[in-house]
């Protein structure tokens, strides 16, 4: 499903960015000054517009704190409007994610505001494919709202590598996440709010390639103006550990503390990749006339799902038994 998403500040009407999701032309500046416009001279006769229906396509539109408004176009036939507010509410979370609420409000300097956005682009994009779910979809937490998991029967082993790594730099949050979806967590990280646990699970597996990165993070309902660092390691090609730390250690230093604190998980961590894409142990076996399915636990907000239910399960016993056999 195609869509546009424009992103203007309230005051003025300025373009921030503008994002689409399909094959689509840009959008031409006249009807992007059209559809502000029109939001524009609703307000000031008292009258706050939030959609409109034509033909082929549906508009929204939506306020954030008086500073930012998003307009999104999509397919008549499409999404439902909770759906497209949930995305929006999502979107705006992911600007605050990366620019922290204050910017965002004030829009002091938009030009350094402009430059800022940019590095939650990958996001957004991300957050806009949830529109159309497809076999390539494989996370499901900003449509739902909780964290996507693996079920994994090492993540109790791998845990204690976590807590040990977390403490070492002077941290409470800490996450373990594969391929996007997290494996195991510590307690302070399960305590963030849903939203953030699926925009920071989001985040880190939409981010450039990087062994190690180190990025100033606003967490949109705890922490929307004072700032994280969020570090990332790369440990295998799918695994990725996090966690929210404040300015020390340095990133130096925390390289150091890494190769220190999960040199001996080495084994444990190629065994996680053995769980994609079915992100069930193999030993757990399913009717064969399951396609896919999505397990929600609604108490804690942690999403389950697979669109590869009856991937091989001898095949993942031989990844297995070749990944022992290398590691020996």
């Amino acid at each position: 499903m195609s869509a546009y998403l424009i992103c203007l500040s309230i005051n003025g009407g300025i373009p921030l960015f503008t994002r689409k999701h399909g094959d689509l032309k840009s959008v031409p500046f006249a009807l992007l000054a059209s559809l502000n416009g029109v939001a524009m001279f609703g307000l000031s006769h008292d009258v706050t517009l939030l959609n409109t229906i034509t033909r082929e396509c549906r508009v929204q539109w939506r306020d954030y704190h008086n500073s930012i408004r998003l307009i999104i176009v999509v397919p008549l036939d499409s999404v439902s409007d909770f759906h497209i507010h949930r995305l929006l509410d999502s979107i705006f979370q992911s600007l605050v994610l990366l620019s922290g609420l204050d910017d965002l409000i004030a829009l002091r300097n938009i030009d350094r505001v402009k430059r800022e956005l940019r590095a939650a682009f990958p996001l957004i994009d991300s957050l806009l494919s949830g529109l159309q779910p497809s076999e390539k979809t494989i996370l499901f937490s900003d449509m739902i709202g909780g964290a996507d998991v693996v079920v994994a029967s090492e993540s109790g082993q791998i845990q204690s590598f976590l807590e040990n790594f977390t403490e070492a730099v002077d941290s409470t949050y800490g996450a373990v996440i594969v391929a996007g979806r997290i494996v195991t967590a510590t307690t302070n990280w399960w305590s963030l709010h849903t939203d953030e646990l699926a925009l920071l699970s989001t985040f880190i597996w939409t981010e450039t390639l990087a062994s190690l990165s180190d990025t100033p993070v606003f967490l949109p309902i705890k922490s929307p103006t004072v700032p994280f660092r969020l570090v990332t390691c790369r440990l295998t090609a799918e695994v990725q550990v996090s966690v929210l730390c404040g300015p020390q250690p340095s990133l130096p230093e925390i390289e150091v503390i890494i190769d220190k604190y999960w040199k001996q998980s080495s084994p444990l961590l190629q065994n996680l990749q053995s769980y994609l894409p079915r992100c069930l142990p193999s030993n757990l076996h399913l009717d064969r006339s399951l396609l896919g399915f999505i397990l929600v636990n609604t108490a804690k907000k942690r999403i389950l799902s697979t669109v590869s239910p009856q991937f091989p399960a001898h095949q993942l016993h031989q990844q297995q038994q070749q990944q022992q056999q290398q590691q020996q």
